[in-house]
């Protein structure tokens, strides 16, 4: 250390110009603790955003190469610019080369909305983020490994880590979307069985939640201040879970405004509890199952008949029996 005291300051400056703040931004704080000289050398690069990104309030990547370039190293310093409010990866691989650990000071990262699409993060990579989140109140997080294409050698963090992964948040979001797509009645026959993230009563000031049916598993799991809940794979028996909201959502979610399902596989014959497997065809072409299915949607809309709240299900099928077209 002491034959680097001695270089000149232009040497030095040469030397710390491979150290890139944000990135390296532990490294460079250590140093400016070693000597007063290298603290006056090393604290403009903590600091330093090119001029032309200074002002940037929304930023879009997507990675074409999967997350194994070396330059995907540097993405924490673009997602540390000091004007982002909403920032969006599109194919964030956790195991890729090129991916970073995020392990970054709290208070690194300044943008309010988060989207990481494609993506198969560790529970360590996203606590790491959440972390370096200053406040961070809207999060999508959509998986890349759909059930069909699930290996052990992928990072992405289990549904029962989530909540521990959002800890640092969890008083700030609110509005979070989460797709893990393990929800999958075609894999897991009986719904009981799916992973499950837990209760979000914690999260007192999340408003909007957009999550699985399987996962979920019950709506007395929604926060208690929740205005909308939008149910994603929706294709298990939805009977019982309304029935259970509609007897305590006046107490426990008084706030709530709109329900939305949306089922994975139309005509969403599973959500209505029809066995067998069918197509929106066959709405037309049997007559055994059209009228199974009129029942179903007749049960549903009878369980909310009288309710403060609106249902809402993206589905053809229920818009057909809705005008009468059954």
């Amino acid at each position: 250390m002491a034959q680097l005291f001695d270089l000149p300051t232009e040497t030095l400056l040469e030397v710390l110009s491979w150290l890139r703040g944000p990135r390296d931004i532990r490294t460079l704080l250590n140093l400016c603790l070693t000597s007063r000289r290298l603290r006056t050398i090393v604290q403009p690069c903590l600091f330093e955003v090119p001029p032309y990104l200074s002002g940037l309030k929304s930023l879009h990547i997507k990675d074409q190469a999967k997350t194994r370039h070396p330059n995907m190293k540097q993405l924490v310093e673009m997602m540390c610019l000091p004007e982002l409010k909403e920032f969006s990866l599109a194919v964030c691989n956790g195991n890729g080369s090129g991916c970073p650990d995020f392990n970054l000071p709290p208070g690194s990262f300044r943008f309010s909305e988060l989207q990481l699409l494609k993506a198969t993060l560790s529970a360590t990579q996203l606590t790491n983020i959440m972390r370096a989140c200053n406040r961070l109140e809207v999060l999508v997080y959509e998986s890349s490994m759909t059930w069909t294409n699930r290996r052990r050698t992928n990072s992405q963090f289990a549904a029962p880590e989530l909540l521990r992964c959002l800890e640092p948040q969890k008083q700030n979001l609110k509005s979070l979307r989460v797709d893990l797509d393990v929800a999958e009645p075609i894999a897991i026959e009986n719904w009981h069985r799916c992973p499950r993230y837990g209760s979000f009563r914690e999260f007192e000031n999340l408003k909007h939640l957009e999550v699985e049916q399987g996962i979920l598993h019950e709506f007395r799991n929604l926060p208690p201040n929740i205005e909308s809940v939008t149910v994603l794979s929706c294709d298990y028996p939805i009977y019982e879970m309304m029935d259970g909201l509609v007897q305590c959502y006046e107490v426990d979610f008084p706030c709530l405004e709109n329900v939305f399902l949306r089922p994975k596989y139309p005509p969403a014959s599973g959500m209505l509890d029809i066995p067998g497997t069918y197509s929106f065809s066959d709405l037309e072409e049997d007559y055994w199952f059209r009228e199974q299915y009129k029942t179903g949607c007749c049960t549903l809309e009878n369980i909310v008949d009288d309710v403060n709240f609106e249902l809402e299900v993206d589905c053809d099928g229920w818009e057909m029996y809705k005008h009468g077209d059954l």
